[in-house]
């Protein structure tokens, strides 16, 4: 959603931050009332992953977690994915974890054949902001290919992109990306004879 400053509309500006591997959204509800933010995950419903995804909370901290058993072949000790948020700014925030959100229809893939859809849960970590003051919400993804400890370096890449702010978090992302797109430019000339 994006409105306008001047036309009293709640506004949401998100980035990807691409060398810090991170999501930085900035909400400004605009006196529209409260508003959730929530992190959500499906469980598994191929039934190869026996547990379901794990969520947590702590201050202005709000986290999935995902681990999957080993593969002797790629993970023998097991895989493990985590999304880590911080909101950082607006009114006190409620806290509430729902583990069974939603029963949800989805298709299981087998080879390059969907068969029947079967139900599956989807489990939801929610922070209620009641009164509607401006957020802004950093949320680092890390995995077990990226670090033998993703939960850990997920809140230290949140914890350094914080400490760094806002404003020059925004600077790196439009360098980077301003970088990326002007070496990725073609310009093609053709010549009429």
């Amino acid at each position: 959603m994006t409105a306008g400053p001047d036309n009293n509309h709640p506004t949401l500006r998100a980035r990807v931050s691409y060398p810090r591997n991170l999501i930085i959204a900035e909400y400004d509800p605009a006196g529209t009332g409260a508003f959730d933010i929530e992190l959500a995950r499906h469980k598994d419903s191929t039934g190869t992953i026996p547990n379901g995804p794990e969520f947590g909370m702590d201050g202005r901290d709000m986290w999935v977690r995902y681990k999957f058993p080993p593969d002797p072949a790629n993970y023998p000790n097991g895989f493990e994915y985590v999304m880590f948020a911080r909101i950082l700014g607006g009114d006190d925030v409620a806290i509430k974890v729902v583990p069974d959100f939603s029963k949800i229809m989805q298709g299981i893939w087998r080879g390059q054949v969907a068969t029947e859809p079967v139900e599956t849960t989807e489990g939801r970590g929610s922070r209620a902001c009641p009164i509607c003051q401006p957020v802004t919400l950093l949320a680092a993804v890390v995995t077990t290919r990226d670090d033998s400890h993703p939960f850990e370096r997920a809140k230290s890449d949140v914890d350094e992109a914080q400490s760094v702010g806002t404003k020059r978090l925004i600077e790196e992302h439009e360098t980077w990306w301003h970088g990326f797109w002007k070496r990725s430019f073609v310009y093609c000339r053709i010549n009429h004879s």
